[in-house]
């Protein structure tokens, strides 16, 4: 993709964009191939000032990549899928489990130490290992 640095996206016009904000913040260049493959990875963490302008911004982004032959197929799943499942309205806290988390780690490091110390003190016929397996078991 060819840099566009300051100077080159200045002397861009407004049709050059597919989102130009409120505050005239030129958002998602579509210039050019490259600029439109970028632009269509990049749409769905852009923030929009409504629904209404999220669609302007889709419909001209669908249109650049018509002009360069270039079918979105993954963009085009996510705006369906957008559009067929329902908003999430209520924020859900995640609630991590702890004991689980740790459990887990100190049984991956113990299966680490098995396997990373096992050959230089010849398996299971070291106390060690022997401990070890028996930590990993039981955090399992």
């Amino acid at each position: 993709m060819g840099k566009l640095d300051s100077s080159k996206r200045a002397r861009l016009p407004d049709s050059a964009f597919a989102y130009i904000d409120a505050r005239g913040r030129r958002r998602l260049p579509i210039n050019d191939e490259a600029h439109v493959r970028n632009a269509l990875a990049r749409f769905d963490r852009v923030e929009f000032e409504d629904e209404a302008a999220r669609e302007r911004a889709r419909r001209r982004l669908l249109n650049a990549a018509k002009r360069f032959g270039i079918v979105p197929v993954g963009f085009v799943a996510f705006v369906g899928l957008r559009l067929a499942l329902p908003a999430d309205t209520q924020a859900r806290k995640i609630e991590s489990d702890w004991t689980g988390f740790l459990a887990l780690a100190v049984a991956m490091s113990a299966v680490q130490l098995v396997l990373a110390r096992g050959v230089r003190l010849d398996w299971f016929e070291s106390t060690e290992i022997i401990i070890e397996c028996i930590i990993a078991a039981i955090a399992f």
